[in-house]
């Protein structure tokens, strides 16, 4: 869905610097992602072929077979499922994200 909003003048440039080139391997570019910040500019944009590509399919093997994953997954799970809020910021009545921005000032 990111794919989609990145402008075709962006991608245009990204395609120019890299040549039409893996910015990892060198070998034929089949996708441009972005990375390091959710901006769309040229910048904040790379080429890449399908095995260097960082941005992963939820369900893909390599993404769900990781532990870290999985800890994240387990940790969300318990979160989504609790009966109680286990975090401020899980409770829509009681939090006040402003006040606690606040507070880190």
């Amino acid at each position: 869905m990111r794919d989609s909003r990145i402008p075709e003048s962006a991608k245009r440039q990204v395609i120019k610097r890299s040549q039409g080139k893996c910015e990892f391997c060198a070998s034929e570019m089949t996708a441009i992602e972005n990375f390091g910040s959710g901006c769309n500019r040229p910048l904040h944009l790379r080429a890449v072929c399908a095995a260097c590509s960082r941005t992963k399919p939820f369900g893909a093997p390599e993404f769900v077979q990781s532990s870290a994953v999985q800890e994240i997954l387990v940790n969300l799970r318990q979160r989504i499922y609790a009966k109680v809020p286990l975090r401020p910021c899980d409770d829509p009545v009681n939090w006040d994200w402003r006040a606690y921005v606040a507070s880190r000032k």
